[in-house]
């Protein structure tokens, strides 16, 4: 991993307050220091406030902010943290919006803003100049330079630089820079929230970056900033800080995501050929560190806790992810079933687990918000004697509160008949534990597809992706279905979307179902996962736990991880406090066990998932081998190393 460690401070600063502000500045800066932060960012103008109008025009103004910008460097001279801070210069007799790079006790370099915004509340055209693309002054070391930092290629852009792809950004991105800092001072405005997230997301994406966004916070006359920061890592916002307040925070970011998305992008690969063949490169200056940096690893005190790598919490992405995927898979439902238009109704194997659960209450949200009857869903319960009566009971009742057809067709007998029937065949008496519950499997599976093809019935295949991904699941049984809603939703963001329907209370079926339909899902989260195929069986127990599990696959598989570096992500971000709560019988080396088992199993059946039903696409690594993820059924891990992983 190329980890670099990145402080955050969006502070309350007052317009010409050059001492009061500077006095913020430094306790942030100690405090980032403290963390053992590589390099920390403040906001555009963050020594004399934003707007400073024309105070600018006055001579002393702006040199007064030079001083205090040497005070801050004379600082650094006992940190390891280099810092961005921004501030207003007079060079050659022209006065710029600028951002110094301070660290090791200098003032490394300053870089103009470019983009000078002269439109509603923004005045800079009137009283700034604006920085010249490519333009450096080699002396002062003033102008369009990047810096190749111990951790790779940096640079900055100021404000309003962000909002147009073809100037700074652009240009510093295909000159190398990996990871850009946006120091903004963006007052609040209805709506300015989505359109910073959705420019900040696109901006990322385009240039294939790690994009830092830092605003300032406070009130300045008329003008209101709500502060607030973001971190963007090609395309995707991996962070966002509370807004309303001053706030210094960290985060630590892999710069080798940055560099395999720039491989792997096409777009980006033509559009940085096209560029360097007819423009010149940003200056990039070779900063060396007098002191040696921290270069922290990921670790849980600097991640923000989410119920699922794939769905962040509220406080990471506002918007609503929980019901983006519900209204995905509603949507994706009705089209297939409409635009096929050869189904009669849903059938769906209602085991009482999670899955099937939630597939239920998705099928019965689709006939509710499109003004169908509940009774075209067909729910099968078809229990063997391990399923457990909790389950059985939570199927049932879940039914009759979604106002589905609900039918309970026990296996025990028809299972019990084939069981003889392989004893006999393989002259065995003491069958495989798995081939006695896959038999359970099958035995659904067949009855299901002969249900679905008498009463014309788009069988709706129950699975998750996390299962699907190790072969949890039995060819010809619970893998098979017509079309599947949750073939690539992993199993933490199931337990979230259940989790968060129990206290969220906004499905349009909670108009005809009653209260205890809500303290049943709290029923259902408090069950073990588990195949119910065997005594006792529970399937984190079998596999591992989801939180790892899930992890695994979006390092391997997202971030094209080895062994060694996944190993390194989990070790750093569960304590072993951690590792105790998600399994109980937890001892030192399972870690290492899982990590090992899920690349084994992940590649061994590739030739499962590629059979399982076509899935509702979710997100850019979905188990969908004709758009998401191509990979070969039959390949070696010869390539893989896995004795490189050395327990910490």
């Amino acid at each position: 991993m190329r980890t670099v460690k990145i402080g955050m401070s969006s502070l309350n600063t007052t317009v010409g307050a050059f001492q009061t502000n500077t006095k913020k500045i430094k306790k942030a800066m100690l405090a980032m220091d403290d963390a053992q932060c590589d390099i920390g960012c403040f906001h555009e103008c963050t020594i004399p406030g934003y707007s400073s109008e024309d105070l600018v025009l006055w001579d002393e103004y702006v040199s007064k902010q030079e001083e205090y910008l040497v005070e801050l460097a004379d600082l650094t001279s006992d940190l390891s943290t280099y810092y961005f801070v921004g501030f207003n210069c007079n060079y050659n007799g022209l006065i710029y919006n600028a951002a110094a790079l301070i660290g090791d006790g200098n003032v490394i370099a300053v870089i103009p803003k470019e983009e000078l915004p002269t439109y509603d509340v923004f005045y800079d055209g009137r009283q700034f100049t604006a920085g010249i693309p490519n333009y450096v002054d080699t002396e002062l070391m003033f102008g369009d330079i990047i810096f190749d930092m111990p951790w790779g290629k940096t640079a900055i852009v100021i404000c309003e630089d962000i909002w147009t792809n073809s100037g700074p950004i652009n240009r510093r991105s295909y000159s190398g820079a990996e990871l850009i800092f946006n120091l903004s001072a963006s007052p609040w405005r209805h709506g300015v929230l989505e359109t910073r997230k959705n420019l900040i997301k696109t901006r990322s994406e385009d240039n294939q970056i790690a994009l830092v966004y830092v605003n300032q916070f406070g009130g300045n006359d008329s003008l209101v900033f709500d502060g607030g920061c973001m971190i963007a890592q090609n395309g995707d916002i991996v962070y966002q800080s509370p807004r309303w307040e001053e706030f210094t925070d960290y985060y630590t970011i892999d710069l080798e995501q940055v560099e395999r998305g720039r491989k792997q992008n096409t777009t980006w690969r033509n559009n940085y050929n096209n560029f360097i063949q007819t423009n010149p490169l940003c200056y990039t200056l070779k900063v060396e560190p007098k002191k040696l940096l921290s270069f922290p690893e990921i670790s849980q005190t600097n991640q923000k806790n989410t119920s699922s790598f794939f769905m962040p919490d509220n406080n990471i992405v506002e918007i609503n992810d929980r019901q983006e995927s519900i209204n995905t898979i509603i949507t994706g439902l009705n089209d297939y079933y409409e635009k096929t238009n050869v189904f009669q109704g849903i059938g769906i194997g209602l085991s009482g687990g999670r899955d099937s659960m939630l597939t239920a209450i998705l099928a019965a949200e689709w006939a509710a918000r499109t003004g169908r009857d509940p009774k075209i869903i067909k729910c099968f319960s078809m229990p063997s004697k391990y399923n457990s009566d909790t389950t059985k009971s939570l199927a049932k009742q879940m039914a009759e509160y979604l106002g589905v057809d609900f039918i309970e067709i026990p296996i025990q007998e028809t299972y019990e008949k084939e069981l003889e029937c392989i004893k006999l065949m393989s002259k065995k008496d003491d069958l495989k534990p798995l081939t006695i519950q896959n038999m359970q499997a099958r035995v659904r599976g067949m009855r299901m597809w002969n249900i679905s093809n008498e009463l014309d019935l788009l069988w709706l295949q129950t699975g998750n992706m996390s299962e699907k991904s190790v072969g949890y699941t039995t060819i010809g049984g619970d893998m098979m279905g017509g079309f599947s809603l949750l073939g690539n939703v992993p199993k933490t963001v199931i337990n979230k979307i259940l989790r968060d329907m129990t206290y969220e209370q906004d499905l349009k079926i909670s108009s005809y179902v009653n209260i205890d339909f809500y303290h049943l899902l709290y029923l259902l989260m408090e069950t073990k996962a588990s195949a119910e195929l065997a005594d006792d069986q529970q399937d984190e127990r079998d596999l591992m736990p989801f939180d790892i599990l899930d992890l695994c696959y979006y390092l391997l598989v997202k971030e094209k991880k080895n062994p060694q570096d996944i190993y390194d992500y989990l070790n750093n971000k569960f304590s072993e406090k951690d590792l105790l709560d998600l399994a109980p019988n937890y001892e030192k080396g399972m870690l290492k066990n899982w990590v090992v088992r899920f690349i084994q199993l992940f590649f061994r059946n590739i030739y499962k998932w590629v059979q399982c039903p076509e899935a509702i696409h979710m997100g850019p690594i979905d188990l969908d081998r004709e758009r998401a993820l191509q990979l070969p059924s039959v390949t070696s891990l010869e390539w893989l190393d896995f004795n490189i992983i050395g327990e910490k």
